[in-house]
């Protein structure tokens, strides 16, 4: 018996769904603009068929955020706050690619005047539908689509601005910790790191967690959930410890 599902992912909708086959590749996957107000910037990118059978894409806008967890999520245009997607126009919007060709799509954003702080918008690249046969005899319906996302920062925006909302220690052997830090300021932070440290009463550090660098939209919270590989016969003895989330922004301070 044969099944039949339709699968939509952004991004590596191949590699989601544990299917080995070729598909479309782009050249850049962001941009990250600095026009002025009531100026102007443009990009390219490429969209290449790496398939053996011809495909139709098609290019559209949308809104995006995050989700805390760091999960994108895509919106109609126009549904976030510093949505930039009524600023973008781009061409060709659809076209046909044969294989191993190639097509540049190239976009222009126009700024409005007076506006500061991180605006941003993406454009999706999706091409036709195949179905494909998963090593477990299932055919599936593939709809492969990718986001092209757009930021833009006029300069002078103002300074990087964060704080750490919460930090929750939820165990200790293993050691368990939950941070949310929010972006309280107008521009993108496209690089927070840091790290988690524990320290005893006598203030040693017994412990350094590094935290991968994370990107944050202004307005939005991130939630953490550092990794803590503790060797066994390593655990931590009872008493008390001091336990800080260090993080790096990019502003006048470390949080």
């Amino acid at each position: 018996m044969t099944m039949r599902r339709t699968v939509l992912a952004a991004l590596a909708a191949l590699a989601t769904v544990g299917v080995t086959a070729l598909g479309l590749r782009l050249s850049q996957i962001e941009f990250n603009l600095d026009a002025p107000a009531g100026g102007s910037a443009s990009g390219t990118f490429v969209v290449i068929n790496d398939e053996p059978e011809p495909t139709t894409v098609n290019v559209t806008v949308a809104d995006w955020d995050r989700l805390p967890d760091g999960e994108n999520r895509f919106l109609p245009p126009g549904s976030v706050e510093r949505s930039a997607s009524s600023w973008i126009t781009f061409a060709p919007s659809q076209f046909t690619l044969q294989p191993d060709e190639a097509v540049e799509v190239r976009f222009s954003l126009n700024v409005p005047d007076g506006v500061e702080g991180t605006y941003w918008t993406s454009l999706l690249v999706e091409g036709t539908p195949r179905e494909v046969e998963t090593q477990q005899g299932t055919t599936i319906l593939v709809r492969r689509r990718f986001a092209v996302k757009v930021l833009e920062t006029p300069p002078g925006s103002g300074d990087p601005q964060g704080r750490i909302q919460d930090l929750q220690i939820r165990g200790l052997n293993p050691l368990t910790v939950v941070i949310q830090f929010e972006n309280t300021g107008r521009v993108n932070l496209p690089a927070v790191k840091g790290r988690v440290e524990v320290r005893d009463t006598a203030g040693q550090t017994l412990e350094s967690i590094p935290i991968e660098e994370f990107p944050v939209l202004p307005g939005a919270v991130r939630v953490l959930r550092p990794a803590i590989a503790r060797a066994p016969g390593q655990a931590l003895a009872p008493g008390r410890y001091l336990v800080l989330a260090v993080l790096y922004f990019g502003g006048a301070s470390l949080l």
